[in-house]
C-alpha cells in the first residue's frame, strides 16, 4: 500500500502528500510524499555532498510532507462545517442559498462559488446538493447561523490544531483567528487561515467512517526485542468523540453524494469530499481528496500542490481524486 500511494504522486511528477489510515484502530498504513530521497545516496564518500544538495532541493525533500507541511484544505474542510451545522438544527434536506455571490457578514467583500456559477444552476438548494456540488455562498450562509464558536468546537473535535506524536515531524494545523463574522465565513469553507497536514484529512475522513469517533493515528504497531518477542504493543486509542453515530452517519451519506457528484466517479461505493484551495493570487491552487471505503476499513487523505500538472484548472476531483481511489481499491485489508 505504501508503494502504491508513493508510485501514484512520483508518477505524474506531482508534488504532495497521500496518507491511508484504518479508521476502527488509528493505525496509519501508508504515509507518502514527493519529492523524496533514497536513503542509501546518504552513504559512501559522497553522502555528505548528497546531504547538501538534498537540503537546497526545491521541494524540501527531507520534510515529512504528509504530517508537517500544513495547507489551506479548501472544501473538505466543508465536513467540519457541515457536522457543526447538522447539531444545530440543520438537515439534508434545510434550504440554503445557491446564488453565485454572497456578500461577507459586516463587509463589502464578495464571496463567489466555484467559476462564479449558481449552485445546481439554482437560487436555493438543499444542504446535499450545497454539499454535493461544493457551493461556497450555502456554507458562507451556514457558518452566519452557526457563529464562531461552535466551528471552533468541531475543528477542535476533529483534529484541526492537534499535532500527533509519531516519533516522526509533524505539524498541528490550524483553525486561525476567528475575530469576526467574515473570518468565520471564510473559515468555513476551508480558506483565510485554516490548515491542515494531509495525516489531518486522513483523520477527519477516518472519524467519520469510525462513526464520529476519532482515534489517535499510530506508526509502530509492536516493538520486539532480538528473539522478535514483544517489549510494547500499541493499543488503539480514542481521542474524542467528534459527532454521534446518527451524525456521522449522515455526514456518510452527503460524502456518497459527494463522491457521485465528483469529477472521475466511477461508480465505487466509496464516501468522498473534494477541496480546491487556493492560496496566493496567480497560482494554481492546491486540491485535495479525502474518502473512505466503508467495506474495508480505510481511509485517505490527498493533497497534491500546486494544481499538479493541470495548473489553474486543477480540481480536487481531476487531481487528487484518482489518487485517493487508486490507494483505496489497493488496500487488501486484514488477512
Amino acid at each position: 500500500l505504501q508503494q502504491a500511494a508513493y508510485d501514484q504522486l512520483v508518477g505524474p511528477g506531482y508534488e504532495g502528500s497521500a496518507v491511508a489510515i484504518q479508521p476502527s484502530t488509528g493505525k496509519i498504513l501508508a504515509m507518502a510524499s514527493n519529492p523524496g530521497y533514497n536513503p542509501n545516496d546518504l552513504m559512501g564518500d559522497s553522502a555528505e555532498d548528497v546531504w547538501a544538495n538534498l537540503q537546497e532541493q526545491e521541494g524540501q525533500p527531507l520534510v515529512n510532507h504528509a504530517g508537517a507541511e500544513t495547507l489551506p484544505p479548501g472544501s473538505i474542510f466543508k465536513i467540519i462545517t457541515t457536522a457543526a451545522g447538522l447539531n444545530n438544527g440543520f438537515n439534508p434536506s434545510s434550504t440554503l442559498t445557491g446564488s453565485n455571490v454572497i456578500t461577507l457578514p459586516d463587509t463589502v467583500t464578495e464571496l463567489t462559488n466555484y467559476a462564479n456559477q449558481k449552485c445546481n444552476g439554482q437560487d436555493a438548494v438543499t444542504l446535499q446538493t450545497a454539499f454535493a456540488l461544493s457551493c461556497n455562498t450555502a456554507f458562507v450562509e451556514m457558518s452566519e447561523q452557526l457563529g464562531a464558536d461552535e466551528l471552533r468546537k468541531y475543528a477542535k473535535a476533529f483534529g484541526v490544531g492537534e499535532n500527533y506524536d509519531l516519533g516522526v515531524s509533524t505539524s498541528a494545523g490550524t483553525l486561525g483567528d476567528l475575530p469576526d463574522g467574515a473570518a468565520t465565513a471564510q473559515s468555513a469553507i476551508g480558506q483565510r487561515d485554516v490548515t491542515m497536514t494531509a495525516l489531518q484529512a486522513a483523520v477527519m475522513a477516518g472519524t467519520v467512517a469510525n462513526k464520529g469517533t476519532r482515534m489517535q493515528p499510530y506508526l509502530v504497531n509492536r516493538i520486539t526485542d532480538s528473539q522478535m518477542k514483544d517489549i510494547r504493543t500499541t493499543k488503539p486509542k480514542k481521542a474524542d468523540q467528534a459527532v454521534n453515530e446518527e451524525t456521522a452517519a449522515t455526514l456518510t451519506d452527503l460524502m456518497y453524494a459527494s463522491e457521485r457528484s465528483s469529477a472521475g466517479y466511477d461508480g465505487n461505493g466509496f464516501a468522498s469530499k473534494t477541496g480546491t484551495a487556493e492560496h496566493g493570487e496567480g497560482l494554481a491552487p492546491h486540491v485535495w481528496y479525502v474518502a473512505f471505503d466503508p467495506e474495508r476499513d480505510i481511509a485517505v487523505g490527498v493533497v497534491v500542490k500546486n494544481g499538479g500538472n493541470l495548473g489553474e484548472s486543477a480540481t480536487g476531483g481531476k487531481v487528487s481524486g484518482p489518487i485517493g481511489r487508486a490507494i483505496l481499491r489497493a488496500y487488501q485489508g486484514e488477512q
